[in-house]
């Protein structure tokens, strides 16, 4: 199993998981606030 190499690999996972979530909220944010193209 990868995460017995890994342990801190579920910890990893959830903080980039959030960030990217964070940054996909960010830029549809900016996606509806700019006009439509």
């Amino acid at each position: 199993m990868y995460l017995k190499k890994f342990p801190d690999f579920p910890k990893i996972w959830n903080e980039a998981r959030q960030k990217a979530l964070k940054d996909l909220q960010r830029s549809l944010r900016n996606t509806t606030n700019s006009s439509p193209s």
